[in-house]
């Protein structure tokens, strides 16, 4: 199953700010020895997040560990195949924010 996970923030009247991914359903793996099955969601969308709309100031460590796991996941799957000024884009763009 796919599914659109789509976290946002709503200024009444100003503006609104959403992310946006699809993911799909998977077996948790972690509670495989488990006596009952667990579902977790596993990301398709494989893009960076713009860091200058990033505001670090408001991010936990663990939600700064999660975005800079997510994009070195985004450099590992297509840095192979993006020609170099691409290449050399997304490097940049997937560097740990810490």
């Amino acid at each position: 199953m796919i599914v659109s996970n789509e976290p946002g923030y709503y200024q009444t009247g100003a503006y609104g700010i959403r992310l946006e991914n699809l993911v799909t359903v998977v077996e948790d793996e972690s509670f495989k020895n488990s006596s009952r099955r667990f579902l977790a969601f596993d990301t398709l969308t494989i893009v960076p997040f713009e860091r200058a709309l990033i505001a670090m100031e408001v991010l936990s460590l663990n939600e700064r560990q999660w975005v800079d796991t997510y994009h070195a996941r985004v450099w590992a799957e297509l840095q192979s195949v993006l020609d170099t000024d691409t290449r050399a884009w997304l490097e940049h763009a997937t560097q740990p924010l810490s």
